[in-house]
């Protein structure tokens, strides 16, 4: 969990949020791009690109995490 919540903590309120929106936890699937979109008033396309910059950020900052963590978990 540390590993978590540091990568999240280097996102912004907007980013965690905007990513939470989609993945909540106490939900079973992800809700669709198509329904996300229409939430926040964009288009398909443009919700899916923020999407996927807003992952490859956190994915970037959990390698750091994984990194600055390793040996911990050893």
């Amino acid at each position: 969990m540390k590993i978590l919540y540091a990568t999240l903590k280097e996102l912004t309120e907007e980013q965690r949020s905007f990513l939470a929106d989609k993945y909540r936890v106490d939900r079973s699937t992800p809700i669709p791009d198509k329904e996300m979109a229409e939430r926040y008033n964009m288009t398909q396309l443009d919700y899916m690109n923020m999407r996927k910059r807003y992952e490859r950020l956190f994915y970037r900052q959990l390698e750091k995490a994984l990194d600055y963590y390793k040996g911990e978990r050893a």
